[in-house]
């Protein structure tokens, strides 16, 4: 009967929240290839990704994490082709803003960085929520991001 009671108890025991989402540190990489923000819980696992591929006037934003993902494919026309997720907006507005955070107060900023991560961020949520400032943060991506990556390549307004 004790060992009943107990197990009952561990069972009914809250486990971790579905939705919480620990980001200790985070890191902005650029390369000719595009931009990645990578984040990392306090064990130093990673547990988020966001991935800017400009492609020719097109971008793909691809944003991952360990229970959903986000995907954007802007073409070369500048019309959004897909937009692809399983996660709410509400829980992509609050994972991109702990990662956010942690880029603020981790590591000194490197130039333009920050910038290029706050686009992503923009155009992840305003294509998340259909707003209409949804193409212009889209542009905003492919140019801080893509001058970022080849600043002789990219031409922005």
């Amino acid at each position: 009967m004790l060992h009943t009671t107990v197990v009952a108890l561990l069972l009914a025991a809250p486990g971790p929240d579905p939705h919480e989402y620990d980001v200790a540190t985070a890191s902005i990489h650029i390369s000719e290839q595009g931009a990645e923000v990578l984040a990392y819980d306090a064990h130093e696992t990673l547990n988020g990704s966001i991935l800017v591929v400009p492609q020719g006037n097109g971008v793909t934003i691809a944003v991952d994490f360990d229970d959903g993902y986000f995907d954007i494919v802007v073409d070369d026309a500048g019309e959004v082709s897909v937009i692809k997720s399983n996660l709410t907006t509400d829980t992509i507005e609050q994972r991109l803003e702990a990662i956010g955070l942690a880029l603020e107060i981790g590591s000194p900023p490197q130039e333009g960085k920050f910038t290029c991560f706050a686009a992503a961020g923009g155009a992840v949520l305003g294509c998340a929520r259909l707003a209409l400032w949804c193409p212009i943060a889209i542009l905003a991506t492919i140019c801080t991001c893509g001058e970022l990556a080849d600043p002789t390549h990219v031409e922005c307004p």
